[in-house]
């Protein structure tokens, strides 16, 4: 458990982000039960400790730590930089609400725990959800039997693990393909063709937005139908234009039970 509830000035606020952050980043893993308190109170109010603002209104303004950039850079560097002016800016109070959102939308974190937050809104209650997984699966690559594999918000294929990789758990949730709470994403929306793809925050957009249709990943952009394709190393993947003869863009599912050796699939049912 992590309950470091009390704080004496509202530049506590950091110190008390950090034990929020290392405790996501130690218990990410883990199977045991973990509780992350978000609050704190004492000399800081508990709408300050959430939101970093000057009241406790939703459109209360920021209040700032007194420091600006470049002169105290490297102070508080997950707080946020506002008010810019001729290369100047000062560096704002930030909530842990927020600060947990969006490390969560930005991170591969398995687990989350349990979180325990005064004032959640639904962008924080949204990136904990999202942190779950449905219909997990791992997606093989039918040419060489090895599966997609997230290594560091990047996709590459390697070979297939045993069902505890989390890195290999793919999961479907509204068109969109997740691994840890992150979504798999178009990176080049200007030059399609040949795009890498990653794995990135999650933003409803179109270079986000998947099927799974007749053994290939599809995203349409520009009128056009991509498919999801390995190079001719086979190790990486990267955006095409959808070949209906092209087995480099073929990809089998596989359920965490299912046996290594159950993907083989007639291609019969995959060549229209």
């Amino acid at each position: 458990m992590q309950d470091a509830w009390s704080v004496k000035t509202n530049w506590d606020l950091y110190a008390k982000w950090e034990k929020i952050r290392d405790f996501i980043q130690k218990n990410s893993h883990v199977s045991d039960l973990s509780l992350n308190y978000l609050s704190a109170a004492g000399g800081s109010f508990p709408y300050f400790i959430a939101s970093g603002h000057s009241s406790a209104g939703t459109s209360a303004p920021r209040l700032s730590t007194g420091l600006t950039t470049p002169g105290w850079k490297n102070k508080y560097p997950d707080f946020p930089r506002v008010s810019c002016a001729m290369g100047i800016c000062t560096i704002a109070f930030e909530g842990t609400n927020t600060l947990t959102m969006d490390y969560l939308n930005s991170h591969t974190v398995q687990r989350t725990g349990i979180i325990a937050a005064d004032f959640p809104g639904n962008g924080l209650i949204d990136a904990i959800i999202n942190k779950n997984t449905f219909e997990v699966k791992k997606f093989v690559d039918y040419r060489t039997n090895r599966c997609i594999t997230a290594r560091n918000n990047t996709i590459t294929l390697d070979v297939c693990a045993d069902s505890a990789t989390a890195q290999q758990k793919i999961s479907l949730d509204q068109d969109t393909f997740r691994n840890q709470g992150l979504c798999m994403t178009t990176a080049n929306t200007s030059q399609l063709e040949n795009s890498s793809v990653t794995f990135s925050s999650c933003n409803k957009g179109l270079n986000q937005t998947w099927t799974y249709d007749d053994y290939h990943f599809v995203n349409v952009q520009k009128n056009q139908k991509w498919c999801l394709s390995t190079d001719e190393s086979a190790r990486k993947l990267r955006l095409n234009r959808c070949k209906s003869a092209d087995n480099k863009q073929v990809f089998t599912a596989r359920t965490s039970t299912q046996n290594e050796q159950s993907s083989s699939i007639n291609m019969d049912m995959v060549i229209r």
